[in-house]
């Protein structure tokens, strides 16, 4: 598995592309996750998400760069700061 997923608070995650080093966050709230950012893209990270998560997820985007927003394509719902 490429990416790997550490708990570092009670239902948040911090889940990490082994090859790049970039991060991606999950919180898990009562009735959805937010995913903060989707990396470069992995094939990984959904199936990282899903296992940590039965929620719906949201994915938000910090900003645009490539590292943060290339697997936008994963999930549904994709939100972006202005």
């Amino acid at each position: 598995m490429r990416t790997a997923t550490k708990r570092i608070a009670q239902r948040t995650y911090t889940l990490t592309d082994r090859l790049t080093g970039v991060n991606q966050f999950l919180l898990e709230g009562e009735e959805r996750a937010l995913l903060i950012d989707t990396g470069y893209g992995t094939k990984s990270l959904p199936r990282a998400v899903e296992r940590l998560t039965s929620l719906p997820v949201v994915a938000v985007n910090t900003h645009l760069h490539p590292d943060h927003s290339n697997g936008n394509g994963f999930f549904g719902k994709v939100m972006v700061g202005e």
